[in-house]
């Protein structure tokens, strides 16, 4: 998909202890096709139980903690398929693949928790691993997926960064997971630790339900649930049966940058795209750019 626009950016520096901020307006153009890393996931169905590593935190000493999340046979998962050097062999026949841990449910990913653990960076990130013959079969994008996005909507205006890089103000998010369920989390800035890489959002959604049915009508894609996902503004439709609530997911087309700075001689451009959730507006993350 292409996408140009118009567009006035916010430009975000720092200059004080790790850096400061300055606000400069900026007008450009938009094209998914011209930046370094856009957000695109392809995705695969899995033949069988496959097991990960992942990564947690203990919350009492901020140590991490390693674990293997396992992942049912005939799930929907975001991966990439990569060829790596096999040192042993001497040949580039190998694959690995990178699963976006982030975007499966809670449903799977509660089955590492235990007391006292939280999701590193407020996720799992994504899991390098041997990839054996027949393990995945490629599948289209699921019609509930954004084309450019991890998934992750959060409510409200994109905030400026503060010094750091952190934003000024922490939104709630929709989770639109790979295996096909929407996760609304409230965020809550006490959870947060930089240091331990915590994020601001919980373990557990506050509310979590499975999609049945996914339609498409121009810009906007209608999200069918059997029960209400709390904290999201769906509609009540039917009485009975698997539809009984639908949510309208809408695409604004008017995307914007945020510069995040690490010194005074780099900078990485954030894309983002915005969005209309019931009538609510959001944002989410579609790609970035490196520069100096």
């Amino acid at each position: 998909m292409k996408i140009t626009t118009k567009l006035t950016a916010t430009l975000l520096l720092a200059f004080a202890f790790g850096g400061t901020t300055i606000t400069q307006a900026k007008t450009a153009k938009f094209n998914i096709n011209s930046i370094q890393n856009p957000f695109t996931k392809t995705y695969y169905r899995t033949n069988r139980v496959i097991k990960i590593p992942v990564m947690l935190v203990n919350t009492a000493n901020k140590e991490r903690v390693h674990k293997t999340l396992t992942i049912p046979k005939g799930t929907i998962v975001a991966a990439k398929m990569n060829t790596y050097w096999n040192s042993k062999i001497h040949k580039n026949n190998d694959y690995r693949v990178d699963y976006y841990g982030d975007s499966l449910s809670y449903k799977i990913r509660k089955t590492v928790l235990t007391k006292g653990l939280r999701f590193y960076d407020s996720g799992l990130g994504s899991q390098d691993v041997k990839y054996h013959k027949g393990q995945l079969t490629k599948v289209s994008r699921p019609g509930y997926e954004l084309p450019y996005s991890f998934g992750d909507l959060q409510y409200g205006s994109l905030p400026k960064l503060s010094k750091l890089n952190v934003p000024a103000k922490y939104s709630d998010k929709l989770q639109i997971t790979s295996d096909g369920y929407l996760e609304y989390y409230k965020a809550n800035p006490k959870l947060v630790d930089v240091n331990a890489y915590l994020g601001e959002y919980p373990n557990k959604p506050v509310s979590i339900a499975k999609i049945t049915a996914t339609k498409q009508k121009g810009d906007s894609r209608y999200l069918y649930t059997k029960t209400h996902v709390k904290g999201v503004s769906d509609k009540h439709i039917r009485k009975t049966g698997s539809y009984r609530y639908r949510l309208r997911i809408t695409n604004l087309h008017k995307p914007t940058d945020r510069y995040s700075y690490t010194d005074g001689d780099y900078y990485m451009s954030e894309w983002f795209s915005t969005y209309s959730i019931g009538g609510k507006k959001a944002y989410t993350q579609i790609g970035t750019d490196g520069g100096d």
